[in-house]
């Protein structure tokens, strides 16, 4: 499979599928240790899909299964370097340096913003890692707060039916939805200029 297949592959998967190959520690079994944390519909789901079996020795990654949790498991290295949960962010923190409208200093997506209200909201209702937003611009009065759309999209509702609305450096308000087909893959990196033709492209 090619990086974009894996990425889309990665995209249609639930949370909790996620999370069990991010359980992945090297080898193609299963740690048994970690099975207390599996959600029992996504284990099944995974063994459908043949991105797991069943053999003697326990849970097994396919040859696919052996790919996405690579590639999860990068993803979460690069999203983890320099954060923390929220209310714990260090000042010095990656998202005290992200700029509106620059590219991410981890991923090099583009930044976006949201409102303090929808800033908020996320945190009452969501309590997620923030992974781009440093606890400077949380306890801070900005009415706007900068966010990267790629390490932080499941703050942003990537897992909801309707996400929460971003502005983007060209003025337009958009959601998550219409450029997750835009997010994690290499060498397309998201930009708002070309946010309306890459939602046409998405749809055809």
């Amino acid at each position: 499979m090619t990086e974009a297949e894996i990425a889309d592959w990665v995209r249609s998967l639930s949370k909790n599928e996620r999370l069990i190959l991010a359980t992945y520690e090297g080898g193609t079994c299963m740690p048994e240790s970690m099975q207390r944390y599996w959600n029992p519909k996504a284990l099944e789901s995974l063994v459908m899909q043949d991105v797991i079996r069943w053999t003697m020795a326990g849970y097994e990654l396919t040859e696919d299964g052996v790919l996405l949790a690579g590639f999860i498991q990068q993803k979460e290295a690069q999203r983890n370097q320099r954060t923390a949960p929220v209310g714990k962010n260090d000042k010095t923190a990656t998202g005290k340096q992200v700029r509106f409208g620059e590219p991410c200093p981890i991923c090099e997506t583009e930044i976006v913003k949201i409102k303090r209200e929808t800033l908020q909201h996320i945190i009452d209702f969501l309590a997620p890692k923030f992974h781009s937003v440093s606890q400077r611009r949380i306890k801070g009065k900005s009415a706007f707060i900068p966010i990267c759309p790629e390490c932080d999209a499941y703050a942003l509702g990537i897992e909801f039916a309707k996400g929460f609305p971003f502005i983007m450096k060209n003025g337009q308000e958009s959601e998550i939805q219409r450029i997750v087909h835009l997010l994690w893959v290499t060498g397309k990196p998201f930009r708002s200029m070309g946010i309306e033709n890459g939602c046409i492209n998405s749809e055809e």
